[in-house]
């Protein structure tokens, strides 16, 4: 009996092996209606700025951030306020953004920022809320931290520390930040593609694993990644965000979010193992009933 359960068992992982790494699209905004304001995820996310509407535009196939005057992020919510997407232990969640910028050559400790957050359904609902503003009071989970300058980038991942204050993203003072990042030679050019993608693994209810990298033009070993033990898992929120220093202005070509595995993979996987458990026990069952 226990060789037919060990052989069912290795039948049962060489099927999972062999099933796909399926993920489940978030959001695919490619603005490719060319506009910002319509909300139809996974497709298109109503974009609002931190600022005046004047500094956000859209054309099909990218959406422009004008930094030049002052600080500036855009936000989206992905999900109705009451139903934020939860992370299952064993699935990671993946923002990548695409983006070129033109460059005004000063340099920034903190200069370029993108995180996933979860609102606990306390939203703006217009352009120009600025980038403080009280309804950010309570907003938990992660962002990633780009230090630029003419020779080096400097990574960050930070955990948003809900109730410490207002600022969003544009401060690391809601934020709790580890004393040291990751430095590597080289910086961003204008005009030039490149890739963001934020990480959250979730590997075990105290342990998520946030991983940030940025690729393009270049750029090799730009990785930073942190362990968090008390974990968020619930995420309605995109925010893309740069400085006045060192950015005129910010193109996003793309924007995605996936979680890997899908849910239903995990239904299945979960489904095989109670049917092999099920099986199991009716085989022993039967066994005992035999009579000789």
């Amino acid at each position: 009996m226990k060789i037919l359960q060990i052989t069912s068992l290795a039948v049962l992982l060489a099927t999972v092996s062999t099933f796909p790494s399926q993920s489940a699209i978030l959001v695919n905004e490619t603005f490719a209606d060319g506009t910002r304001t319509n909300q139809n995820p996974p497709d298109s996310l109503l974009w609002y700025s931190a600022n005046s509407s004047s500094t956000l535009s859209t054309t099909v196939g990218a959406m422009t951030m004008t930094t030049d005057d002052n600080d500036n992020f855009v936000l989206g919510y992905l999900t109705e306020a009451a139903s934020p997407f939860t992370l299952q232990v064993g699935q990671k969640m993946v923002l990548t953004v695409v983006f070129s910028g033109e460059l005004s050559g000063a340099v920034s400790p903190t200069g370029l920022r993108f995180g996933l957050f979860n609102s606990h359904q306390s939203r703006i609902s217009s352009t120009g809320a600025s980038g403080s503003n009280a309804a950010y009071l309570n907003y938990s989970g992660y962002a990633t931290a780009f230090g630029i300058n003419s020779t080096q980038l400097v990574s960050n991942v930070w955990e948003r520390n809900p109730g410490s204050g207002s600022n969003l993203i544009n401060s690391s003072s809601a934020y709790i930040v580890p004393p040291t990042g990751t430095t590597v030679n080289g910086s961003l050019a204008s005009n030039t593609p490149y890739t963001l993608t934020l990480e959250l693994d979730y590997q075990s209810p105290t342990l998520l694993t946030v991983t940030s990298s940025l690729e393009g033009g270049g750029l090799s070993g730009v990785v930073v990644s942190t362990p968090d033990t008390t974990p968020v898992v619930a995420f309605d929120t995109i925010v893309l965000w740069g400085g006045i220093n060192p950015f005129q202005n910010l193109t996003f070509s793309s924007v995605n979010l996936a979680v890997i595995p899908e849910p239903s993979t995990n239904s299945l996987l979960a489904f095989l193992g109670l049917a092999l458990l099920t099986g199991g026990w009716l085989r022993q069952r039967r066994k005992a009933n035999i009579v000789f």
